[in-house]
């Protein structure tokens, strides 16, 4: 089983009211400063039990390990073991750094055969959200965080098109033949043996 931390503010977050695979309560739009925190963060979940090791899970760490390899990067572990994830030989807040966060959901997308990315009309309150120092823990919302550092603190219609280069990059990535096969190869490898080192 999964112990997890999540928030509301994560898409994918099995807070009440959040079916596998429908969106977590996040609210699609807003005005700078008009929303309360707790609507993008919060409440957060800790040390629950929420989520056994499953193939999704599994493609999506695989996901970053082999979007980061594909980048060039190095990879210590990966995990779908406690609290499913990958590290890296160093924390990167560049576009490699970005790029690697995102190919764990471009992958998890691609396994049902699906591009997608955030919805144009909640990615300007979420880049919003992240300034005004509230989201949580999730992938999208560290992408979103490294993009806004990476641009210098940019207006928000250049840390969005910059978000969006990146994202395309990673679902590139994702769906390369090659890397493709690494990805489901290394997601057999952990749903088997939950570690990768």
């Amino acid at each position: 089983m999964t112990e997890a931390s999540f928030f509301s503010c994560c898409r994918e977050s099995p807070l009440p009211g959040a079916a596998e695979g429908e969106p977590g309560p996040f609210l699609s739009t807003v005005e700078r400063g008009t929303v309360p925190a707790e609507v993008y963060r919060g409440p957060e979940v800790l040390g629950l039990v929420l989520l056994p090791p499953t193939r999704r899970i599994a493609i999506h760490e695989a996901g970053h390990a082999c979007g980061r390899i594909a980048l060039g990067g190095k990879v210590i572990s990966a995990t779908v073991e406690l609290q499913p994830h990958v590290k890296f030989d160093n924390a990167h807040h560049d576009a490699m750094g970005i790029v690697s966060t995102l190919t764990g959901p471009a992958a998890e997308q691609w396994m049902s055969s699906r591009v997608s990315r955030i919805p144009d009309d909640e990615l300007g309150p979420w880049v919003i959200a992240i300034r005004d120092l509230r989201g949580g823990h999730c992938d999208r919302c560290s992408a979103v965080r490294s993009t806004i550092c990476a641009t210098r603190h940019a207006p928000d219609d250049v840390v969005v098109a910059e978000f969006r280069r990146l994202e395309s990059i990673a679902g590139i990535i994702v769906r390369l033949p090659p890397v493709w096969a690494a990805i489901q190869e290394v997601a057999d490898r952990l749903m088997i043996g939950g570690t990768l080192d």
